[in-house]
């Protein structure tokens, strides 16, 4: 195998391990939404005794249920925010690719390094958006920890009061 096989082979490969991350930040920040959902739900069913009535300790699960929702929307809103798949690179569309090789002056090993600029281009730029999208599902992730922690205490403290 010569150097420009290899070249080709492994940005290729490089491309696709990006391709594989941005599948496993879609499918974490589906299941980050749907853990959101279900603690909010569960808090929702808190709203009724909100009655924000007598001194500010018998308010405090009040003001609790309240942040906690909150916090869950804002995490919602992370989860969704890392699902944007706009910056990515794909394969070109139509003709693309041919006009760029069918040149006469274009022999083989031309075409290889050629494609293989490409994908290291696109793992570039695919890596950049899939760090981005990470980020946002970190800040989800810990967001949901605190908002699911604050759910957890107001619903002690309303069964304790």
């Amino acid at each position: 195998m010569d150097k420009i096989e290899l070249l080709a082979i492994e940005s290729e490969k490089a491309y696709n391990s990006e391709i594989r991350r941005m599948d496993t930040l879609t499918d974490r920040a589906d299941k980050f939404i749907a853990a959101v959902a279900i603690v909010a739900g569960f808090q929702l069913t808190q709203v009724e005794n909100l009655d924000f009535t007598g001194g500010w300790i018998e308010q405090i699960p009040d003001w609790l249920t309240l942040l906690s929702l909150a916090i869950l929307g804002i995490a919602i809103l992370f989860a969704a925010a890392s699902m944007n798949l706009r910056e990515y690179y794909s394969y070109p569309l139509g003709e693309k690719l041919l006009d760029e090789l069918k040149d006469d002056d274009v022999d083989n090993d031309s075409a290889r390094v050629k494609v293989a600029r490409m994908y290291l281009k696109w793992h570039d730029t695919n890596s950049r958006a899939n760090d981005g999208r990470a980020r946002y599902l970190t800040i989800s992730g810990i967001l949901l920890i605190v908002g699911f922690g604050l759910a957890t205490l107001s619903f002690l403290l309303f069964k304790l009061s």
